[in-house]
């Protein structure tokens, strides 16, 4: 395993040590035909599931995206008083208050779920999904080294 960390890649290269021992094995008579067909068909789509993950993660978003959506929220709280004070009268402040604060947590949620695979309190907890498969896979291989499962830090999962 140690060996797998000068790969600037490191799933890539996990995914290149089992196609090339699914090789040897097809090759040394441990697997029939069939087997091997099956399972590099599995790694090939593994191969691009992980290459998909990998370019929604690097795809940087157009600064607009960002911006844009900021500068109409804060102008819409800013200009949303002025809807109201006709109707509402003195409760203009308050009701102008709870409906600029649900835009503004529109916003947020949106800015906290643009990077899935960032590894804050706000993604995919890719740390606790893939280690369960690793657990999953080193029980099926009859392994005894078993690592420890992961657990939510201060009621948050990664």
């Amino acid at each position: 395993m140690r060996s797998l960390r000068r790969f600037r890649n490191v799933p890539a290269a996990i995914i290149l040590r089992m196609g090339h021992d699914i090789r040897m094995a097809f090759e040394n008579g441990w697997i029939d035909s069939i087997r091997f067909s099956s399972l590099d068909e599995t790694l090939t789509q593994l191969t691009n599931i992980q290459g998909s993950s990998e370019r929604i993660r690097n795809t940087p978003l157009p600064r607009q995206y960002d911006y844009f959506p900021r500068l109409l929220v804060i102008f819409f709280c800013l200009l949303l008083p002025l809807g109201f004070v006709e109707g509402l009268g003195l409760a203009t402040p308050i009701a102008s208050t709870f409906v600029s604060f649900a835009f503004i947590v529109l916003d947020t949620i949106g800015r906290d779920i643009e990077t899935p695979f960032a590894n804050t309190v706000h993604d995919t907890p890719m740390t606790s999904l893939t280690r369960v498969i690793e657990i999953d896979l080193r029980q099926h291989l009859g392994e005894l080294d078993i690592p420890a499962e992961v657990h939510p830090v201060a009621g948050f999962m990664y």
